[in-house]
C-alpha cells in the first residue's frame, strides 16, 4: 500500500468519525422522557386539623420543662443503634450515588505488557515483543440516561437522610414515652405504699370492732383481701418498671441491666397544644413522608433512564501507545487510534420495553404509597388531636369522682365507727378511691404519651439540623 493511498483511507476513517461524533452531540442533552421535579396529590386534605394550638413544636421535650428527659434524648440520639445503623445506610447510598455519578466522566486505562515468543528448526531463536498503551473511553449521554440513572441515585441518597430524620425523630418520641412510664410506675409504686398503710389503718380498726363483738369475722376477711389485692399490684407495676428500665437501656445502646438515670419528679402538666398549620404544608415536610416522595421523583428518573435505553448509544475511545522489542523503545514506535461505537437495540425480545414498563408501575406504586404515607400521617395527627381532647375530658370528670369518692369514703367510716352502717358501704368506697387514684396516675401518663405521639405526627424541623455524632463521624473517616 503506497503512502497516498493510506493517507486516502486515514482521511475517511476521520472523517466517518467526526461524522458519528457529530451526529451523535446533535442528540447531547435529548430526552425521552422527562421526569417530574415534584408531584402534585390527588387526595384532598382538610384546610385545618381538628384543632389548632399555639405552643411550639421544635424540639418538643423542651417545653415539658424537664432537664433530665432532655440529657435522656440527647444521649439517645448520639447512642442509639437504631441510629447509628440508619446513618451507616445513608453513608451506602452517598457511595452508590458517587458510583452512578463516575458513569458522567471519561475512563481511563493504562496496559502495559510483554511477550516472548521462541522459535525452533532452522529459524530458531526468541523474539521479545513489548507493548505500553493508555486507552480513554466516554460515553455520551444520549437521551439523558446516565444523567436520570444519577438523579435518581442523588434522590435516593436524600430520602435515606429523611430515614435517618424518622428514625431520629421516632427515637425521642420512643424515650419520651418510656421516661414518663417509668415516671408513672414510680409514682404508683409510691402511691401502693401509702394505700397499703390506709388498708391497714382499715383492717386495724375492724379487727378491733371484732375483738369488742362489734363486727363478724367475713368484714375482717374482706378487709384482708382487699389490703393483699392491693400488695399484689406492687410486683406487677415493678415487673413494668424493670421492662421499662431494659427498653431505655437498650435504646441507649447499652445492655439491659445497666444503669440509666431515671425520673426524680413527678409526671409533669402539659403545655399548651402545638401549632399545627396548614395540613397539605405540614405533613409533607414530615421525615417519612418526604423520604416516600423523594423515592417517587427517584423511581421516575429511573423510568426516564429505562426509556432512553431503548434508544442508540454511543460511546467514544481514543488510545495511545508503542510496540517495540524493548520498553526502552516503546516511545519511539508510537500509534494512535480514534473510534466512535453506535449501538442500536434491534431485537431483544421486549426485554427493554418490558424494563421500562415495570419502571412505570414502580413509578405508579411510589405515588400511591407516597399519598397513602400523606392520609396515614393525617389520620395520625387527628387521631392524637381526638385523643387529646378526650382525655381532657376524662381527666375534669376524673378530679371529679377523686372529690366524691374521698368524702364517700370519709362518711362511710363515720357511719360505721358509730355502727350506723355496714363494712360493705366502707370497703366498696375505700375501693373506688384506691382505684380512681391509681387510674388518675396511668390517664396523666397516657396524656403524655398522647402529646408525644401529637408531636411525632406533626413533625418538626429540628431534625433538618440533625448531625452526625462526633465519634461516628471519626469512624467514617
Amino acid at each position: 500500500m503506497n503512502r497516498h493511498r493510506e493517507y486516502a483511507m486515514r482521511n475517511r476513517s476521520n472523517r466517518k468519525f467526526a461524522a458519528v461524533t457529530l451526529a451523535a452531540f446533535l442528540f447531547v442533552g435529548c430526552s425521552v422522557y422527562t421526569p417530574r421535579a415534584e408531584f402534585e396529590p390527588i387526595v384532598e386534605l382538610q384546610e385545618t386539623f381538628l384543632d389548632t394550638g399555639i405552643g411550639s413544636l421544635d424540639r418538643w421535650w423542651g417545653d415539658l420543662g424537664d432537664p433530665e428527659l432532655t440529657r435522656l434524648i440527647e444521649a439517645a440520639l448520639d447512642d442509639s443503634l437504631s441510629l447509628q445503623m440508619a446513618w451507616a445506610r445513608l453513608d451506602q447510598m452517598q457511595a452508590v450515588a458517587r458510583a452512578v455519578g463516575a458513569d458522567r466522566y471519561p475512563s481511563a486505562d493504562f496496559v502495559a505488557n510483554g511477550d516472548r515468543m521462541e522459535f525452533g528448526g532452522d529459524r530458531s531463536g526468541t523474539v521479545d515483543t513489548m507493548i505500553a498503551s493508555l486507552t480513554v473511553g466516554y460515553q455520551v449521554d444520549l437521551w439523558k440516561k446516565i444523567s436520570n440513572r444519577r438523579k435518581a441515585a442523588l434522590y435516593d441518597q436524600r430520602s435515606s437522610r429523611q430515614d435517618v430524620e424518622a428514625t431520629a425523630l421516632a427515637l425521642t418520641g420512643a424515650a419520651g414515652e418510656l421516661w414518663y412510664g417509668i415516671a408513672a410506675d414510680q409514682a404508683t409504686l409510691r402511691l401502693l405504699d401509702e394505700q397499703l398503710v390506709v388498708g391497714q389503718d382499715f383492717l386495724d380498726l375492724v379487727q378491733l370492732r371484732f375483738v369488742n363483738g362489734l363486727a363478724s369475722a367475713v368484714e375482717v376477711y374482706q378487709q384482708r383481701l382487699q389490703v393483699e389485692t392491693t400488695r399484689n399490684q406492687i410486683p406487677v407495676t415493678n415487673i413494668r418498671l424493670a421492662t421499662r428500665k431494659h427498653q431505655v437501656a437498650v435504646l441507649l445502646g447499652r445492655e439491659p441491666r445497666a444503669s440509666i438515670p431515671l425520673p426524680s419528679a413527678e409526671l409533669p402538666e402539659l403545655p399548651p397544644l402545638p401549632a399545627t398549620g396548614i395540613p397539605l404544608a405540614v405533613l409533607r415536610s414530615r421525615p417519612d413522608v418526604q423520604a416516600a416522595e423523594l423515592r417517587l421523583i427517584a423511581a421516575d428518573h429511573r423510568l426516564a433512564s429505562a426509556i432512553a435505553d431503548r434508544y442508540p448509544s454511543l460511546s467514544i475511545s481514543a488510545s495511545a501507545g508503542g510496540r517495540a522489542e524493548s520498553f526502552a523503545d516503546v516511545l519511539d514506535q508510537w500509534f494512535v487510534n480514534l473510534a466512535a461505537n453506535l449501538f442500536a437495540p434491534v431485537f431483544d425480545g421486549g426485554a427493554r420495553a418490558a424494563e421500562a414498563d415495570r419502571n412505570r408501575a414502580v413509578v405508579e406504586e411510589r405515588f400511591y404509597l407516597w399519598e397513602s404515607s400523606l392520609l396515614t400521617a393525617c389520620a395520625e395527627v387527628e387521631d392524637a388531636l381526638v385523643t387529646e381532647h378526650g382525655i381532657s375530658e376524662t381527666n375534669r370528670i376524673l378530679d371529679t369522682q377523686l372529690e366524691l369518692a374521698k368524702t364517700s369514703l370519709e362518711r362511710s367510716r363515720a357511719l360505721y365507727a358509730n355502727g350506723l352502717a355496714d363494712y360493705l358501704t366502707v370497703l366498696t368506697s375505700l375501693q373506688a378511691l384506691q382505684e380512681l387514684q391509681r387510674q388518675a396516675i396511668s390517664t396523666r401518663q397516657e396524656h403524655l404519651s398522647n402529646r408525644i405521639r401529637l408531636y411525632l405526627a406533626l413533625g418538626g424541623s429540628w431534625s433538618r439540623t440533625l448531625e452526625r455524632p462526633t465519634e461516628l463521624e471519626e469512624e467514617k473517616s
